[in-house]
């Protein structure tokens, strides 16, 4: 009669056990392993995300996750799972081509960083996925003369005209 209760017991014990892993996992686990972990820290457990999202970090450009800079590809999603922005971290620092894309998937923004800091092209696009507008710049600021500006129709425009 004691077999008969304890076998069902030890199954309940046993899911759990899984169970309650699983959300630790997902809660305290790094939030580049999934889009799952990156929005569930992000939405209940802010304290737990990386040193990015502090302010005085974000001037400086670097990422820390677990006490050291953080090295590889940088991911975040919006809450429905899509893709929002996609970076290469060396040593905390951006390095490479940063892209963000909007709710929709469509590519909005496109930089390149060297150390941190914005060297090489910007561009950013309409919604319908013309581009909008391309500078050029070094060391985060633009080099003078090289910006070029698009309406939505495919036209060029001058920077200084409105939409």
């Amino acid at each position: 009669m004691v077999k008969k209760y304890l076998i069902p017991f030890k199954v309940k014990i046993l899911i759990i056990m899984l169970l309650l892993g699983f959300f630790v996992h997902l809660m305290f686990g790094s939030c580049q392993t999934t889009r799952w972990h990156y929005i569930a820290q992000l939405k209940y457990y802010k304290w737990a995300m990386p040193m990015r999202h502090n302010s005085s970090f974000m001037r400086q450009g670097a990422y820390l996750y677990g006490g050291r800079y953080y090295n590889g590809i940088w991911r975040t999603w919006y809450s429905d799972g899509s893709l929002k922005s996609e970076i290469n971290c060396i040593n905390g620092r951006m390095n490479g081509l940063y892209t963000i894309w909007d709710h929709k998937g469509n590519k909005r923004e496109e930089r390149v960083y060297v150390n941190g800091r914005v060297n090489g092209y910007a561009q950013t696009y309409f919604a319908n996925g013309q581009k909008s507008s391309i500078a050029q710049l070094e060391d985060n600021k633009r080099i003078s003369g090289t910006l070029k500006c698009w309406h939505k129709d495919g036209t060029t425009r001058n920077p200084g005209d409105d939409y």
